[in-house]
């Protein structure tokens, strides 16, 4: 879309998220779709290679056995009837198994390594409910946002990035982003000591947000 101010800026930015994230989820669906279409042919050795190529597991999610593969309890899982569905954190914690929402009738789901954390089915509905009704480009959207000033620290191991970002940190009108956990949990440890428990939820990830 043409750019005529920042806030065009953030609307290129979002198309372009909701695009590589529709993308992935397809990906993902599609891959999961071919591997339970060999289980339901029986072709056990071409089954076998597949799981291996993508780290998975047939489930059955009525019996909680592990038909071929090895054991996992990723956040989601393919379902054929259902497609995407999420682990019951609730019912595992419970009983120890992995347990998803799948019909009685069709229990059998995939496990593979794009489904470890598999965010986008919630990260699009998150995006809908952003945005306003009917405003498929999101020129509306848009038209009452803030645009946020974005600061971007980068640099070699070492250099002292860390340092600086505490120091800078104003609790007030910051908050940090960082590109994974580890480094979000690093922050929130070195932060609490001048912030103390609100460094929770000053410091996120971009997968959070």
């Amino acid at each position: 879309m043409p750019v005529e101010n920042p806030k065009d800026h953030m609307r290129n930015a979002f198309l372009e998220f909701a695009a590589i994230t529709i993308a992935i989820q397809d990906v993902t669906q599609t891959m999961c779709k071919n591997i339970l279409h060999i289980y339901k042919k029986g072709d056990i050795e071409q089954l076998k290679q597949k799981l291996e190529e993508n780290e998975g597991t047939i489930y059955n999610n009525k019996s909680s056995q592990y038909i071929l593969g090895d054991a996992r309890q990723n956040m989601a899982a393919y379902n054929d009837t259902c497609g995407l569905v999420y682990l019951d954190e609730q019912s595992k914690k419970i009983t120890g198994k992995a347990k998803y929402e799948t019909p009685e009738n069709d229990p059998i789901v995939v496990i593979t390594r794009n489904t470890k954390v598999a965010l986008e089915e919630r990260i699009l509905r998150t995006m809908r409910k952003l945005s306003k009704e009917n405003d498929q480009d999101y020129s509306e959207t848009f038209t009452d946002w803030k645009t946020p000033k974005i600061t971007w620290i980068n640099g070699v191991p070492g250099c002292g990035k860390t340092r600086w970002i505490v120091q800078e940190f104003d609790k007030k009108r910051n908050c940090i982003v960082t590109t994974d956990i580890e480094a979000a949990e690093d922050l929130k440890g070195k932060l609490a000591n001048r912030i103390g428990a609100e460094a929770t939820t000053r410091v996120r990830t971009m997968a959070s947000i």
